[in-house]
């Protein structure tokens, strides 16, 4: 009968509700430690294996799949919506989305040529 409890444990270690897989999602560049210090043509890259090793809820997995179709401005919106949907207060995720689409809408209306990171 105790092996019936360890299954069950063993079974629930994987699960994740779409509140918490959400919620890790948008606290991605807070928690990614392995973010920390690296270059910024980079960053993004590890941020994504962060969150592909720490999300772990459907729906929250399908969002993150749904981000890389999109551009910036978009990938906060969608962020957004998600995070309010699930009863957060804020995501810095979006807000990392928001700021740098903003730059780069600002750089579209300069001379600049390459997109920011």
């Amino acid at each position: 009968m105790r092996w019936v409890g360890v299954l069950v444990f063993v079974l629930c270690a994987g699960c994740q509700d779409q509140t918490t897989g959400v919620q890790t999602l948008c606290n991605a560049p807070r928690d990614c430690a392995q973010c920390q210090g690296v270059e910024p043509a980079k960053r993004d890259q590890a941020m994504a294996k962060h969150i592909e090793r720490s999300v772990r809820n459907a729906e929250a997995r399908a969002l993150f799949d749904a981000l890389s179709k999109v551009d910036d401005g978009e990938r906060a919106k969608l962020l957004a919506k998600a995070a309010e949907d699930a009863g957060l207060s804020g995501c810095i995720l979006a807000d990392r989305y928001k700021a740098r689409h903003e730059a780069w809408e600002a750089h579209q209306g300069s001379d600049g040529a390459a997109e920011p990171e």
